[in-house]
């Protein structure tokens, strides 16, 4: 495949709104709309690659694993070890214990799993400090890649006259089943499969679309472009995007940057293709798979310090990480190039085995450990101690549960058989309270149970409603209007 600098450029567009994001800055509220533009980017890299090959003759599914593991993998398992080396010099023994269990997932490429079960949502304040959380995306594109190379072969060799048709359908079929998901579960969507499948196959549908058989007027594209990326960077501005999100904004966005991609492919050169090649942007954009994978950890270990995100430190904060990205960049992301003629099975053996087994070992050390509280000195140990032990074995009960359903898991208060019942109404913030809700209980005789919403972030129990009809609105309604009935 020929490089596209505008490609690149592209990527800088989608790695600043994430990093404006991450770092907490409201000029984009809803920068993380820069993923999917990565996502769309793979996509079309991808099936560009892919479908050459199967034209020319030459394609080898092994031959395509190594290429993806030799450019992704060796920047990841850099910045694995160094996480968890920081990790173990100065997290507390419990939140070591967890940052190895979700380190052991991100190592097998499940990290969107992982936290799909374990938080209340990526949006939700408990995720700030979770220095992996940022591996999800990465996660589903190594998903996407054992799965649709699989695809476009058979495909190629079944259907190879109505590739781009069936692929277009799959793309139809794949958002329906996004949009399902985000109006029946959507606190879970966010970090599926299932619903980011659709933003890899619009970039697969550009790149089989012919289009230099395509005549069209210059002007008209350059309109067409300029509106694309001014759509970009509209919806990335609006604070109110992550409801149920991915839906009919991804769907947009996607389709934005799928122009963007197909005007590359026009002659002559495009003005928006012009604008994105600009080498202040290319740079940006060679830089940034590494920006994507360093960033989200300095920020998560900040945050874990409860560090004051003043301008200074935000800017020292982005500085140390673009420092950082260049030298990974330049140190490890270039030489890897080098390392492709390797055999594919020496390749799975250092990139995938070997961090693998390590990574594993050392949670299974961490976890037997109790997460090393000799590290600290007494005096913390102590006070850590004596957390634990004030601890409620219900608390975790109280984070599981479908939404809507009476959590009958969840038990604070009295146990005795004479004891009244409460009922107890919230989100997140409800269950900080756990302790007490415990202690009321045990001296009013009373047994709170605890109404099973606390799956859905941002849905406070206010007296008004808000949204629109999804069911993540509908729920928060009926929140509402239930508090308005006891009250």
């Amino acid at each position: 495949m020929k490089y596209r600098a505008d490609i690149d450029g592209l990527r800088a567009v989608a790695i600043i709104l994430v990093l404006i994001y991450h770092g907490g800055l409201s000029l984009f509220p809803a920068g993380f709309i820069g993923v999917d533009v990565f996502f769309v980017i793979s996509g079309f890299l991808i099936t560009t690659i892919i479908h050459e090959s199967l034209i020319t003759g030459n394609f080898s599914v092994l031959n395509f694993y190594k290429r993806r593991l030799w450019r992704l993998q060796p920047v990841f398992i850099c910045c694995l070890l160094v996480t968890t080396l920081f990790a173990g010099l100065f997290f507390l023994p419990e939140d070591l214990i967890q940052y190895s269990k979700s380190a052991r997932k991100t190592s097998l490429f499940l990290s969107n799993v992982y936290f799909n079960k374990t938080t209340t949502g990526y949006f939700s304040p408990d995720t700030r400090q979770l220095p992996l959380l940022h591996t999800w995306s990465l996660a589903i594109e190594w998903q996407c890649y054992l799965i649709l190379p699989l695809v476009m072969y058979a495909l190629h060799r079944i259907f190879r006259n109505y590739l781009m048709v069936i692929v277009c359908l799959l793309t139809v079929v794949c958002f329906s089943l996004c949009l399902h998901y985000s109006k029946t579960q959507p606190a879970q969507t966010y970090y599926q499969l299932s619903s980011r499948v659709f933003e890899f196959l619009i970039g697969s549908c550009i790149a089989l679309m012919p289009m230099k058989e395509v005549v069209i007027n210059k002007p008209f594209l350059n309109v067409v472009g300029g509106l694309a990326l001014i759509l970009i960077l509209y919806f990335a501005s609006i604070d109110h995007l992550l409801l149920g999100y991915p839906n009919w904004y991804a769907f947009s966005v996607c389709i934005a940057t799928g122009f963007l991609l197909a005007l590359g492919k026009f002659s002559p050169t495009q003005s928006c293709v012009k604008l994105l090649s600009l080498k202040p942007l290319v740079f940006i954009g060679l830089l940034s798979y590494s920006l994507y994978i360093w960033h989200w950890p300095v920020f998560a270990l900040l945050r874990y310090y409860s560090v004051a995100e003043s301008p200074t430190v935000l800017l020292a904060a982005y500085g140390l990480i673009f420092v950082v990205a260049y030298f990974s960049w330049k140190y490890i992301e270039q030489p890897a190039r080098r390392f492709k003629s390797m055999q594919f099975r020496y390749t799975l053996l250092s990139l995938l085995f070997v961090p693998i087994v390590f990574i594993h070992l050392s949670a299974h050390l961490i976890t037997h450990y109790n997460g090393f509280p000799s590290r600290f000195n007494k005096e913390l140990v102590f006070i850590y101690q004596q957390l634990q032990h004030y601890a409620s074995v219900q608390r975790p009960q109280c984070m599981s549960g479908d939404t809507g359903e009476i959590n009958s898991q969840c038990l604070l208060g009295s146990t005795q058989k004479n004891s009244k019942t409460g009922l107890l109404i919230g989100d997140s913030f409800s269950n900080h309270y756990w302790a007490l809700w415990i202690r009321s209980g045990k001296a009013l005789t009373c047994l709170f149970w605890r109404k099973g919403f606390h799956l859905v972030s941002f849905c406070p129990v206010f007296t008004s409603t808000i949204g629109g009809i999804t069911k993540i609105n509908l729920i928060c309604n009926v929140m509402s209007k239930l508090r308005n009935i006891i009250v």
